[in-house]
């Protein structure tokens, strides 16, 4: 499976020093569907490289666990 990744969009959210706090909104295309994902992570420059840490996919939503359980929790006939 070949899966290309461009970035659309991209913001800085904070910038102090050294650190970074970036969102950025890529395209992704595997050739037999596409989609788009949201990705927010923190950039720390090292030595003169970046390094990235915190990343966070679709920061804005739940973890997936959670949102299965708020969803089994909806299902539920009232007693």
């Amino acid at each position: 499976m070949r899966l290309v990744t461009r970035v659309r969009e991209a913001a800085a959210l904070e910038l102090t020093g050294d650190r970074v706090r970036d969102l950025a909104l890529l395209d992704q295309d595997s050739g037999t569907s596409k989609g788009v994902a949201r990705v927010a992570f923190t950039a720390i420059r090292d030595g003169g490289h970046w390094r990235l840490s915190d990343i966070a996919v679709d920061p804005a939503q739940p973890a997936p666990a959670a949102r299965a359980g708020r969803a089994m929790r909806r299902r539920r006939a009232p007693a």
